[in-house]
């Protein structure tokens, strides 16, 4: 699936957070232009409503927690997209620093080189 830059940026935050968000957290944070985004990934079902409690079916002493009512929660198709997204941005950061060092040390190379040639040319 193919998830829109942006919209992914959303999904990891929203995976991110154990209590999920609300709509209104993220319309303060980046807009109403946000809807749109909450719309593609609950269509995907990248993203839901927590609807329901499971802490009163839970045996006392349990340590789980419910999200607030109607907050958006990642399902597990989301985390997995984002665990992939993650995955190629630290790829993509890799292959910069490769390149980075490689100009580097072939920067470093034809300086030497070039001041060896002069020095054999000037003799």
């Amino acid at each position: 699936m193919t998830v829109p830059e942006f919209d992914m940026m959303v999904l990891a935050d929203i995976a991110d957070c154990k209590d999920g968000w609300s709509r209104e957290d993220l319309v303060s944070k980046h807009g109403f232009e946000i809807l749109k985004t909450v719309d593609f990934l609950l269509e995907n079902q990248l993203i839901k409503e927590h609807k329901s409690n499971l802490a009163p079916f839970l045996p006392s002493g349990s340590d789980y927690t419910d999200p607030p009512m109607n907050n958006l929660v990642a399902t597990d198709w989301g985390r997995i997209e984002v665990k992939r997204w993650n995955t190629l941005r630290i790829l993509s950061k890799r292959e910069r620093w490769k390149e980075r060092i490689f100009g580097f040390v072939s920067g470093v190379l034809v300086t030497i080189v070039g001041g060896l040639i002069l020095s054999w040319i000037s003799r």
